[in-house]
């Protein structure tokens, strides 16, 4: 994502062979890769490289890689609730 425009520059979707969204129960609300994504920008403005949709300990939880001006930002978000589980800023 452009930092200053929000435009979504590229979205690498989860090529294993499962299918995650296939596997959420029907009645699991779960947030959008946009919402994701800007639930990362509130944190860190930066330009995003990759989202993934992963299964782990049984909950659905949205890997996001970002570039930003002070290096590469990891964050893992929780589907269902928005939580931010994690959050690591490698400075380059």
């Amino acid at each position: 994502m452009e930092a200053n425009t929000a435009q979504i520059l590229n979205i690498r979707e989860d090529k294993d062979d499962d299918n995650d969204r296939a596997q959420l129960p029907s009645n699991t609300e779960q947030i959008t890769e946009a919402k994701a994504i800007e639930i990362a920008q509130k944190q860190i403005k930066g330009t995003l490289v990759e989202i993934e949709l992963d299964s782990d300990d049984d909950r659905f939880e949205y890997e996001i890689e970002s570039r930003t001006a002070k290096g590469k930002a990891e964050f893992t978000i929780e589907a269902s609730t928005g939580d931010v589980l994690e959050f690591e800023l490698d400075n380059d």
